[in-house]
């Protein structure tokens, strides 16, 4: 496994110790290519609705990651029923975790990502808002990294589980999905050599 040199608090990717050389991480190639709306919520002013949303999300990531770790003592009441959602999920899918919240980077690809788990054949992805067109495109994104830094895993199944007032397994079975992010990353880091990301376009 390639170790990933990962910032957290502002949630960003980097190639070296230094930090000095930082490559994108999931997210913001799906908002680059406008498979998430986040800029357009921020051109709109509700920049405080981003946050928030991370915020929570956020607190309900970290405390599941406790919970499936064995070192969830307490959490907060506003979240009871996202863990008790999960906690079914659990019970029903028995699931042994291989990988928990694992910040990984690709170096053939040039980007980071932390897949949320995987277990056997499955990647599973979590989320507390609706559904979007992100999401298989993102469990993808996450297919590569897992299998680039642990070549005896693989991904066979990808889900999304909504949690909430219960639970619901989304799976991503298209397989042009890989397809589309791998053809994403080519343009992207083709765009970045050429200088392009900033806007900076020849002009006749």
């Amino acid at each position: 496994m390639i170790k990933a040199i990962f910032r957290e608090e502002d949630h960003k990717y980097f190639l070296d110790e230094a930090m000095t050389k930082e490559i994108p991480s999931v997210s913001s190639l799906l908002e680059h290519f406008g498979y998430s709306n986040f800029d357009n919520l921020r051109r709109m002013g509700k920049g405080d609705l981003i946050e928030r949303a991370a915020n929570y999300g956020g607190v309900v990531h970290q405390t599941l990651r406790l919970y499936d770790e064995g070192r969830l003592d307490n959490f907060d009441d506003t979240i009871f029923a996202e863990v008790q959602a999960w906690r079914q999920f659990i019970a029903d899918y028995k699931p042994d975790f291989l990988i928990v919240e694992e910040p990984l980077i690709s170096k053939v690809w040039g980007f980071g990502g932390t897949p949320d788990r995987y277990w056997l054949d499955n990647l599973v992805d979590i989320k507390t808002g609706q559904s979007t067109a992100a999401h298989a495109l993102q469990t993808a994104f996450y297919k590569i990294l897992i299998e680039e830094n642990f070549p005896t895993f693989k991904v066979k199944n990808r889900f999304t589980v909504q949690i909430k007032d219960g639970y619901k397994v989304i799976p991503h079975k298209d397989r042009n999905d890989e397809a589309i992010v791998k053809s994403m990353l080519t343009i992207y880091n083709d765009k970045n050599k050429k200088g392009l990301l900033n806007g900076n376009h020849d002009r006749d």
